[in-house]
This record gives C-alpha cells, structure tokens and sequence, in this order.
C-alpha cells in the first residue's frame, strides 16, 4: 500500500485593484437653476480624489479603470415652489442615465439623492444635473453649497464588473 501524497496548490498573483473614489461639493451656492431644463452641478473642490479624476474646472468625472462604480448624487434645492417636481440626475457620457425626483411640500428646502451602479469604460464620463419645476414662474430654485448639502461620491466597486 502506497502512502497518500499531497499536491500544493499555486496561486496566480493578483494585480491590485485600483483605488478609485472621490467626493466632491459646491463651495457656492448655484443659483437661478433654469425651469424644467437639466443643469449642471458646478461641483468644485475635492474632500478626497484618488488620482484627481474629477475636473473642478469642468465638474465632471472621467473613469480611469474600467470597473463597475458606484455613484452617489445629493443636491439640497432651496427657493422652491410647492407642488412641483424636482429631479437631480446622474448623466454618463452626456446621456441621463439615472434620476431621483420629489414633489416639494413647501417653498422652503428640500433635498434630494441619486443612487446607482454604472459599469463604465476608461475614458467614461459622470455629471451631476438637476431640473427644477417653476414654469410659470421666475427661475428661482437654488443649490445649497457646502459638502454636508450638495456632493457626488464615486468609488470603484471592482475593477471585474458587470460587461455590457
């Protein structure tokens, strides 16, 4: 009878996954949003922005590793005009390709949030917009500055992602 023997198992090295992940606000408030027209968010400085992908000059996101994201949109309206829709949007590429909207309760504030996961090739692009609702009236509707009102948070779930 032979004695059992034992295989060792080799393990491919792995490449480290990039660390990709930023969060950016308005240091300003963004003011007179047109009516019931996409507007872009002038998001314009950097809490944190591994590998600076986020232009502050041109408020966009570029992909530097295809992968699949997560992004997080939050924009804090003021100057409403109750009973209308407002709707904040996550645009890829220069196309909405996701979208949050309430109805404001009051004239007062209110804010709202865009959540999704987008696979996105290197060179893939991400904007933050908002369409306020004041037909029939003056433009009014504001964005609240400040990182705790108005900010977009990317981080790179896995460089494997979801194939389109």
């Amino acid at each position: 009878m032979s004695e059992p023997t034992t295989q060792s198992v080799r393990t491919a090295i792995s490449k480290q996954v990039e660390t990709v992940m930023l969060r950016v606000y308005l240091s300003a408030n963004q003011t007179n949003l047109t009516s019931s027209s996409w507007n872009k968010i002038n998001l314009n400085v950097a809490d944190y922005d591994t590998g600076n992908n986020f232009d502050i000059i041109n408020h966009i996101f570029t992909a530097p590793v295809t992968g699949l994201y997560k992004i997080h949109g939050f924009v804090y309206l003021f100057n409403l005009i109750s009973g209308r829709e407002n709707i904040i949007g996550i645009y890829k590429n220069g196309v909405l390709v996701s979208a949050s909207g309430l109805q404001s309760s009051s004239t007062i504030a209110m804010s709202i949030s865009c959540l999704d996961e987008l696979f996105l090739q290197v060179g893939d692009t991400i904007e933050l917009y908002a369409n306020p609702d004041v037909s029939g009236a003056a433009n009014t509707v504001d964005v609240a500055s400040a990182s705790t009102s108005t900010r977009l948070i990317i981080r790179l779930i896995t460089k494997e992602g979801i194939r389109q």
